[in-house]
């Protein structure tokens, strides 16, 4: 709650990013919502929402649910490699959201030959989302006891789920092939994203996954091991 009041209110709107702000935010987000937005029927148990799939991830698991699901499809674990984004860390945050605000000019018909406005991407500090969570946090979860059953069971589900050795296999690939994407700014240009900001970097992915398998023939893992690391498993 403390990440969405930042994205869409404080960097793109110019919100106050005050401690009383940011509580009053907080607590404004509908209880059930995560519920709210899975369930087939309102009112939902937490229990029937996640029995009703097959795999419910959290970003706070992002590598192990990306890593779950794709063992479960079958596919390689590079198809399921991804670049951050909106990550105020990267060298290239600006462009991130520079890229997303010229999808958003298309999408309310502004004329392309606008420039597409810049935002400097704000976080909350650590020492900030503390206060929050002292001040809000009880309350917030009191009232969305719901939506923290679902995370929970969902988080459960994920760490007894995932294969170690293809999370292994899968953070190597994350942090040598794709992960290094999130540098470059033409890495998040309309044409290496699938939708908008979403699945971006995809040539940078791949070019990087060329370079890490050649690198990987020329050392001393056997070839059993390199297609171990490619599919995700021993």
């Amino acid at each position: 709650a403390i990440s969405e009041y930042y994205h869409f209110k404080v960097t793109r709107s110019g919100a106050s990013a005050e401690d009383d702000d940011v509580v009053a935010a907080v607590m404004k987000v509908p209880a059930r919502r995560l519920c709210a937005y899975a369930e087939a029927r309102q009112g939902t148990p937490p229990q029937e929402i996640h029995a009703m799939f097959d795999l419910v991830g959290t970003s706070e698991l992002f590598d192990e649910t990306a890593t779950l699901l794709a063992t479960r499809l079958g596919v390689p674990l590079l198809d399921a490699l991804y670049v951050p984004a909106k990550n105020s860390s990267t060298t290239n945050a600006a462009s991130v959201v520079a890229q997303e605000s010229e999808f958003f000019q298309r999408q309310t018909n502004i004329s392309s030959k606008s420039p597409a406005p810049t935002y400097k991407l704000k976080h909350a500090t650590p020492e900030q989302s503390a206060r929050v969570r002292a001040r809000a946090g009880e309350a917030f979860e009191a009232r969305s006891s719901d939506d923290y059953a679902f995370w929970r069971l969902a988080t459960t589900h994920v760490k007894a789920s995932v294969d170690p050795v293809a999370l292994r296999h899968f953070s190597e690939l994350q942090a040598t092939v794709a992960a290094p994407c999130a540098n470059y700014a033409s890495s998040f240009h309309k044409a290496q994203c699938l939708w908008a900001d979403n699945g971006c970097g995809q040539q940078c992915i791949a070019e990087n996954a060329g370079r890490f398998f050649k690198k990987m023939a020329r050392s001393s893992k056997t070839r059993d091991e390199r297609a171990a690391v490619a599919r995700g498993g021993p």
